[in-house]
């Protein structure tokens, strides 16, 4: 086999790893997990942090961008808003939106206008809804694991 095939292959190989998605729960401040109160499917349903129980509305893929959890609903930042404080819901997903975009970096996942997926004020109590804040470094009520 030539040079040009091995290469071929190996963009082809390098591809479809960039392509895989990640899933599992996401687990933040207290070992408490992202969850969708009730499985509600209904857009505008507000995220919160619960007790990790493995149930479907606390299992999240991360593919191309989005966060996309239960009815394949995407996380989302209510009308793309960039103020701290903003709820974070489930909504249908849109193609090229920027309030469904969501990037793990160093630890936070990171939304539109560069704002972070908050638990506020570190609060681990079962329905705390969630919403951005602005990224601040090391802080525990912004660090997630997916798993």
């Amino acid at each position: 086999m030539d040079h040009k095939w091995l290469k071929l292959l190996l963009a082809i190989s390098l591809a479809g790893l960039a392509a895989q998605a990640a899933a599992g729960t996401l687990v933040g401040i207290g070992g408490k997990c992202l969850d969708v109160p009730d499985g509600n499917t209904k857009d505008g349903t507000q995220v919160v942090l619960w007790t990790c129980d493995g149930s479907p509305q606390q299992q999240w893929t991360h593919a191309n961008g989005k966060l996309v959890g239960i009815g394949g609903k995407c996380l989302d930042v209510n009308g793309g808003a960039t103020t701290d404080g903003t709820k974070v819901q489930i909504w249908t997903c849109e193609k090229g939106v920027p309030e469904q975009k969501w990037d793990f970096q160093g630890g936070a996942v990171v939304g539109v206008g560069r704002k972070c997926l908050d638990v506020p004020d570190g609060n681990t109590k079962d329905g705390t809804k969630l919403h951005i804040w602005t990224c601040e470094k090391d802080a525990a009520e912004q660090k997630w694991i997916l798993k």
